[in-house]
């Protein structure tokens, strides 16, 4: 297959080549040569399944086999700008190999570019080191909660005390160091507020992409923070038996013969009191049985 370096020669992108270790390095992000193998073949991938047909980064709408039936329902002007709507190589952290936790949401908002994930965590890791929780201007408390979720697991992994309480943002870099982040459809349509998916991309995308991703990531937990992407992960899974009580689901998944544990939680964003039972929820599981976590 090669090393990621030659397969990076041919993720092309409007303004030319893309090298990933370089691209870190321009963010002041350090990387493993493990972490820069996963995404290396997580874009082979990509390649295979035609998402970055002959290696080029082009809108999804224009070239998924799905295009059709997923965007013709939302009209054109959904469809996003030139250069936009792309495949995004998931995030994943330099320390991910060690842990293996993953966080899945639904999809990206208004977004679309190979790198969108690594810019994403760089805002927020310079955020966090300033104490601000909110990474951008409406991002509400996403990135604080999803991420103090992160170390929660992380914490249950380690044999460590879970905390009772939202750690603050300047002790979660190292969460986001350690973990990926995924999302369930690929697809993210243009326009104000949320970028709703449509109904065919909620039934064609993760059963048809995901299993992909998750082959090569190999997760041991996967936390899901979106009701929507929880549900399709459970069709896509076999529907399998999950505990599926209010603010938190724990169950197994199977995806191309990888088995990993689900942690279903409220959505970060969530405006009313329903994300704060979900934290609860969590950290008593993870008090409780986190030790079944530990990775074999």
């Amino acid at each position: 297959m090669g090393t990621p370096r030659q397969i990076n020669r041919h993720w092309l992108r409007s303004d030319g080549q893309i090298d990933l270790e370089a691209e870190f390095a321009s963010r002041g992000m350090r990387t493993t040569a493990a972490q820069l193998k996963l995404l290396g073949r997580v874009a082979s991938s990509w390649i295979e399944l035609e998402l970055l047909p002959s290696g080029k980064n082009r809108s999804l709408w224009k070239c998924c086999p799905n295009a059709s039936e997923c965007w013709d329902s939302l009209g054109p002007e959904r469809k996003p700008p030139k250069r936009r709507g792309g495949i995004t190589l998931p995030w994943v952290g330099p320390h991910y190999p060690q842990s293996r936790v993953t966080l899945m949401g639904l999809n990206l908002v208004r977004s679309g570019g190979l790198l969108d994930e690594i810019n994403i965590t760089s805002d927020t890791i310079n955020s966090f080191r300033q104490g601000r929780s909110s990474v951008w201007h409406g991002s509400r408390t996403f990135q604080h909660r999803s991420a103090g979720m992160l170390a929660a697991v992380l914490a249950a992994i380690d044999g460590d005390d879970i905390p009772e309480e939202l750690p603050p943002v300047e002790e979660l870099e190292a969460a986001l160091l350690r973990t990926a982040r995924i999302q369930a459809i690929k697809c993210s349509p243009w326009g104000d507020g949320a970028s709703k998916p449509s109904s065919a991309m909620k039934r064609n995308c993760l059963p048809s992409f995901m299993p992909a991703e998750i082959s090569v990531l190999k997760p041991s937990v996967v936390l899901v923070a979106h009701s929507e992407a929880r549900g399709r992960l459970w069709y896509a899974a076999g529907k399998p038996k999950w505990d599926d009580k209010p603010g938190l689901t724990v169950g197994k998944a199977e995806l191309e013969g990888h088995e990993f544990t689900v942690l279903g939680v409220t959505h970060p964003s969530d405006r009313g009191g329903h994300w704060n039972q979900s934290w609860k929820r969590l950290i008593d599981y993870l008090q409780q049985r986190g030790d079944e976590l530990v990775i074999s």
